[in-house]
């Protein structure tokens, strides 16, 4: 019923008392488990203290944090699946609290080390005032997910919800794209408060603060292109062409009027926007998004080549007629200097033309990745 599963790196002095740890905590859940070790590669022992403790030693060859949990996962047998570290640092007399919560359906339950109980020299302070609290905030900018302690790395889940997570990190960043990737499937989850206590062993810890700090964040950014792309480049193409609107019109700002140098800026900010909102909508394919987060597949289906060939040849179309009516005028007088009017209605035109040219580049990259012969020649038999 309950397969506890902690991965392994050299943690002889801590492996076993763990194991024996969770198999009372199992015990005291009144469900039947077993512990599975992940071992990622230890050379001092542990998978033979392991077994003797009384746990499943599977040996997991891909490097990293997350690449340990999906593999002793994989291998695990238990409808629920509780995850924690062997280096004595989690409390597994916790485990019933867990299983209860599991009992009740939910589908994820967080333990919170911040919300329980943290023992002196457990947790470095940069840690528990900068360094957690700014990943729970990221967390709830980026997917609108509230959470106590993003990086507890104590967790139980069912397997149906193990199965729809479908993780893929290696490394540390795991708990943070766990915890993103449930927010976007709109799991069901809980917090039950920890005793976190200082690790057990002597060696310095497998986490590196900054570099693995770094790569939850940017994990997260990865998995968010609407927060990061699509709505900041959607709000600067609206400001940039109102910019261009307004000096068209020639409104006044503090008595000042807006002229030709406001319709350059906004020009140019939107066309930055829309090239940003159309790297979010490549992100989004490829991350598939349409699958993962709720997006619907006919949305991102409406991006046909037919339709953006069209919308970007009209696009293409009334810039050159607005530049070619300019460009008349100019002629028919002669030459003579350009008035700001005028050149705000060439810039006008320059910036539909080239709209016009980025819907149909953006078009073709995105129309290819949803064609099945496309996609089909391209991932099952490239051309030679």
């Amino acid at each position: 019923m309950l397969s506890v599963v902690m991965p392994c790196l050299d943690e002889a002095e801590t492996v076993a008392a763990c194991v024996r740890e969770a198999r009372a905590g199992i015990r005291q859940s009144g469900v039947p488990g077993e512990v599975v070790i992940a071992d990622n590669g230890s050379t001092d022992g542990s998978r033979r203290l392991a077994a003797a403790a009384g746990a499943r030693v599977v040996r997991v060859g891909e490097k990293g944090y997350g690449a340990a949990i999906r593999g002793g996962i994989a291998a695990a047998r238990g409808r629920w699946l509780l995850m924690g570290d062997s280096d004595l640092s989690y409390d597994f007399s916790a485990i019933p609290s867990f299983v209860a919560e599991l009992r009740r359906g939910v589908d994820l339950v967080r333990g919170t080390r911040l919300g329980g109980r943290i023992l002196p020299g457990a947790m470095p302070w940069t840690h528990r005032v900068i360094g957690t609290p700014f990943l729970n905030l990221a967390l709830w900018i980026l997917f609108r997910f509230r959470v106590s302690d993003s990086q507890c790395g104590m967790r139980a889940f069912t397997r149906r919800a193990w199965d729809r997570l479908a993780l893929r990190s290696p490394g540390m960043e795991f708990a943070s794209e766990m915890l993103a990737m449930a927010a976007r499937q709109r799991l069901t989850m809980t917090e039950v408060p920890i005793t976190y206590r200082p690790a057990g062993r002597r060696r310095p810890p497998h986490l590196r603060a900054l570099a693995d700090g770094w790569r939850h964040l940017r994990l997260m950014l990865f998995l968010a292109p609407a927060s990061i792309l699509l709505v900041p480049g959607i709000l600067a193409s609206l400001a940039g062409a109102g910019m261009v609107v307004a000096s068209g019109f020639h409104v006044a700002i503090l008595g000042h009027p807006l002229d030709v140098h406001v319709a350059i800026g906004g020009s140019a900010l939107v066309l930055i926007g829309y090239q940003v909102v159309h790297l979010g909508l490549c992100i989004a394919f490829l991350r598939e998004e349409e699958e993962s987060s709720g997006w619907p597949r006919a949305w991102l289906g409406l991006l046909s080549l037919e339709r953006t060939l069209m919308v970007g040849g009209l696009l293409m179309a009334a810039g050159l007629a607005t530049g070619l009516q300019v460009l008349g005028s100019w002629l028919s007088r002669g030459f003579p200097p350009l008035s700001s009017q005028t050149t705000i209605i060439g810039v006008f035109g320059m910036t539909l033309v080239l709209l016009g040219v980025q819907t149909v580049a953006g078009g073709f990259y995105i129309a290819a990745g949803l064609e099945p012969s496309f996609a089909g020649r391209r991932h099952d038999d490239p051309p030679r």
